[in-house]
């Protein structure tokens, strides 16, 4: 993904650094590529975070499944050792 995204990134700059000396067709050629690259970037990115979602999800699970199964009592043991319950 990252070299995709670098390839890119090189072609926008290579539009933009003559752009100022382009005709209005060129230009218009310049802003499909530049909406064909959103688009690219914005699917790359979309399935990075999906992907990303998917692992977190995955740790949250286990995350909860460790807490069900973890009898209460020990889990007020594991908060007051670590400072969390104090008497008053």
């Amino acid at each position: 993904m990252i070299k995709e995204l670098q390839a890119l990134f090189e072609q926008d700059q290579a539009d933009r650094s003559a752009f100022e000396y382009l005709d209005h067709g060129q230009r218009q050629q310049v802003f499909q590529r530049d909406r064909a690259r959103r688009k690219r970037v914005e699917e790359l990115l979309g399935s990075e975070m999906v992907a990303r979602l998917k692992i977190l999800l995955k740790c949250l699970q286990r995350q909860l499944l460790t807490f069900a199964s973890t009898p209460l009592s020990l889990l007020f043991m594991k908060h007051a050792k670590a400072g969390g319950l104090t008497s008053t």
